[in-house]
């Protein structure tokens, strides 16, 4: 909600497919009907914000994907090119561990028609990642970085 505000601000239109309180099996829960709306609209972008929880706390830090073959190949060129924008952003506003920058073949990387990254934003079973997600300050700051991310990679070059 604090990424939509500011995107707001700046005259851009938010579309969000999950609310803050969603239900997972609601409307547009899973990632090839996310992908779907996305083109259904003709979408600019798309930006997944995610957290995770794994069994081992040891796991932490940001990374973002884009859509490609990880053994290498086909890929998106302006979603590689907006995921490394975004990454930067966020690693120079934070102290999360730079995980860089991945492609993925995942549904809504690959479904896309526009430019989408998938931004993994942490991990709340790790102590540290979770402290800094739960903050309001650090949430400010991560929403800051992705408006700045969005509005560089959207801005004429």
């Amino acid at each position: 909600m604090r990424v939509e505000g500011r995107l707001a601000a700046l005259g851009t239109q938010v579309l969000l497919t999950r609310p803050a309180q969603r239900d997972p099996s609601g409307p547009r829960g899973d990632d090839l009907s996310r992908a779907q709306f996305a083109n259904d609209i003709g979408a600019d972008l798309v930006l997944s914000l995610h957290v995770d929880r794994v069994a081992s706390s040891r796991p932490n830090g940001l990374v973002t994907f884009y859509f490609g073959d990880p053994r290498g190949g086909a890929h998106s060129a302006s979603g590689r090119l907006l995921a490394e924008r975004v990454q930067a952003e966020l690693h120079a506003r934070t102290d999360l561990l730079d995980c860089q920058t991945h492609p993925r073949t995942w549904d809504l990387l690959r479904m896309t028609r526009m430019p989408a990254v998938r931004v993994e934003l942490g991990y709340l079973s790790n102590d540290g990642d979770a402290r800094r997600l739960t903050s309001a300050a650090f949430q400010d700051v991560v929403a800051e970085g992705l408006a700045a991310a969005v509005t560089g990679f959207c801005a004429p070059r």
